[in-house]
């Protein structure tokens, strides 16, 4: 198939070739919305909006300091009809098309204090706007290294042909980028739990699961101090939606009225796992399940703010107002020798 550019008209390209085609077009629009993400973010806390009253998000599940604000009740922020859309929190594109591109967020890395790197698949990727928040505070030099579908592991979620490899090749890859990047000292990392694996014959599902996790990060260089893992969120169904939709039209509680058993929202998380496996203060755990559920029930409205943009990828208007709670969790964890605190 011929692909027009410019009004130029390109040769056909191989199944391989208009893969990247596709990386490198996704990585111009991500690129393109920057601007337009950080004008978002600015009018989101303009005086009168939803993200600038008080118990907004996150802090209205803040187990340290109680926060109410009935003026939330009925606010959903953003609306479900435009959240689908809406990208993750911007970075800056350094390598477009490269097997592993790098996306840099954070302070400048003329005056950053360290090198922090977010990496993993769209579960990562949604989280971003929290670890950027804990970048300013920290003075770090962010960089994402994501790919769809690809976390951070040796074991091989079920892709397509194509996806497959280049996930594989993704992952080979990794350790030598950091060998390259020895001032990466902090990383973070998620994985979409749930997600279906391959299983190698005479393994269980969940066996594989957490040892292609804890093969991958060990083979990461030393100069890595400190690996900390942040739980996966909870899941909506599909009909939640539909039900947010309803209850604001007929003036409800949508975070109420359309809330998910716990147990049927939360999967069991294999990272996790394999951090409690590794039995090394080098790798570590941060848990933000109670700003999206009680013991009971997970929320898919919190302080007003839209939790999920689909069923399962979170909100950015959300995940900015975990930032803060990051931060605390993080500074709560025991600083591995040599690593920044």
């Amino acid at each position: 198939m011929a692909v027009m550019v410019g009004g130029a008209k390109l040769a056909p390209m191989s199944n391989s070739r208009r893969t990247r085609f596709k990386w490198v077009v996704f990585a111009f629009l991500a690129v393109s919305v920057v601007g337009a993400t950080f004008g978002a973010a600015r009018n989101a806390m303009s005086a009168g909006s939803p993200a600038s009253q008080r118990c907004f998000g996150a802090a209205a599940r803040d187990p340290e300091v109680p926060c109410h604000n009935s003026r939330l009740l009925l606010v959903v922020d953003p609306n479900p009809s435009k959240a689908f859309k809406s990208p993750n929190w911007p970075c800056k594109l350094l390598d477009p098309g490269a097997l592993i591109e790098a996306c840099a967020f954070g302070v400048p890395q003329s005056q950053a204090a360290g090198t922090v790197v977010l990496i993993g698949d769209s579960h990562a990727a949604h989280w971003r706007a929290a670890v950027d928040y804990l970048a300013g505070v920290k003075h770090w030099y962010g960089l994402s290294l994501m790919r769809p579908g690809c976390p951070l592991s040796t074991a091989v979620e079920r892709l397509r042909a194509e996806l497959r490899r280049e996930c594989i090749a993704w992952n080979r890859r990794l350790p030598g980028w950091f060998r390259k990047h020895p001032s990466v000292s902090t990383v973070f990392t998620v994985a979409e739990s749930g997600a279906k694996w391959e299983v190698p014959h005479g393994k269980s599902a969940s066996s594989a699961e957490v040892s292609g996790f804890i093969r991958a990060w060990r083979r990461l260089p030393r100069a890595v101090k400190r690996f900390v893992v942040i739980r996966d969120s909870p899941k909506d169904p599909d009909s939640t939606v539909a039900c947010i939709e309803h209850a604001i039209a007929r003036s409800k509680p949508a975070g109420r009225d359309c809330a998910v058993r716990r147990s049927r929202a939360l999967y069991r998380d294999p990272a996790v796992e394999a951090v409690a496996r590794m039995h090394s203060k080098r790798f570590q755990e941060i848990n933000l399940t109670h700003f999206f559920c009680d013991p009971h029930r997970c929320y898919p409205v919190v302080g007003g703010a839209l939790v999920h943009k689909d069923t399962h990828h979170l909100t950015t208007t959300f995940v900015r107002t975990l930032g803060p709670y990051l931060v605390r969790s993080f500074d709560q964890l025991p600083i591995p020798a040599g690593a920044p605190g």
